[in-house]
């Protein structure tokens, strides 16, 4: 055989080899050109959707910021109101951005703020937000306003009096002090008052001011209001409590307790609370907290 009968082809095998050759040609340019021709062709409500959808996440992702922008703690340095101030005068009140445009918005819907906790219909006024501000909110010019009612009390059908606050340089014992007393502090409304005097009667008493940190209070705020006597202190009694009792404490959690009586029951009466620290379930921040309850007597 001679080296050119290899490449000799039939007429079918010319004819399939042109058409295969044809195909890849063909195959080529598809893979090179449709894709942009698919771009072009796009259907253009797919293109409608795909900005709705980005002009909703944006706006999600606006509320999101807002709402973490407002969970800050707010220092307010002076009284507004909601219906009247501008949003540079509610910010110089000690209002974050996100909140006082909040509260214009809402008026600017046609929204009125008839009580205070009106306000609480805002996003950027959470649970958390809303006792730090609720001292400072005045709906003021009520019988001047149609639209405005004022608040009544419901067994003598009276108008309900602003609390009067204390004057700056007023001290009060912490310690026993109730939540009227509580509530003539600026910056300490309802909420704050039940919550500090709940906490006080969990604990047994405060020892140091720095103890509003656990209850989510300005420590720096609130220091120069308060005189702290740890004689009024009502110790825990750590040998004579029933499981429930010292479980109620907030220092001490079940694994604790359960430490405490397991020691009670091999070495009877606890002594001191350095047996306590030889236990693997108190760390060094629980004992100093809770050197200033126990009683071993």
């Amino acid at each position: 055989m001679q080296w050119k009968d290899l490449f000799y082809f039939s007429r079918k095998e010319r004819i399939g080899l042109l058409v295969l050759v044809l195909l890849i040609l063909i195959a080529l340019f598809l893979l090179q050109y449709l894709p942009s021709l698919r771009i072009s062709h796009r259907d253009p409500s797919l293109s409608q959707f795909q900005n709705e959808y980005e002009t909703f996440v944006s706006k999600k992702n606006l509320e999101i910021d807002s709402i973490r922008e407002a969970k800050v703690h707010l220092t307010l340095t002076k009284k507004f109101n909601p219906n009247k101030d501008s949003k540079e005068e509610l910010i110089n009140a000690g209002l974050s951005q996100a909140i006082a445009q909040n509260i214009i918005n809402y008026r600017n819907k046609g929204g009125v703020y008839r009580k205070t906790t009106d306000l609480k219909k805002l996003f950027t006024i959470n649970d958390t937000i809303y006792p730090q501000i609720e001292a400072f909110i005045v709906i003021a010019d009520q019988q001047s306003q149609s639209y405005l009612m004022p608040q009544y009390n419901k067994t003598t059908h009276t108008p309900s009096k602003q609390i009067e606050k204390l004057q700056t340089g007023t001290i009060i014992a912490l310690n026993s002090a109730d939540t009227t007393l509580l509530k003539k502090i600026p910056g300490i409304g309802s909420y704050y008052a039940k919550k500090i005097v709940r906490y006080r009667d969990k604990l047994g008493g405060f020892y140091t001011i720095k103890q509003f940190k656990e209850i989510d209070l300005d420590v720096e705020l609130f220091k120069t209001w308060f005189s702290i006597d740890p004689t009024e202190i009502i110790p825990l009694e750590i040998n004579k409590l029933d499981f429930k009792s010292l479980l109620k404490h907030p220092y001490l959690n079940y694994e604790q307790v359960k430490a405490i009586f397991n020691l009670r029951r091999k070495q009877g009466e606890i002594k001191s609370i350095k047996q306590l620290q030889i236990l693997e379930e108190f760390d060094a921040i629980t004992i100093d907290r809770l050197r200033n309850y126990l009683s071993f007597n």
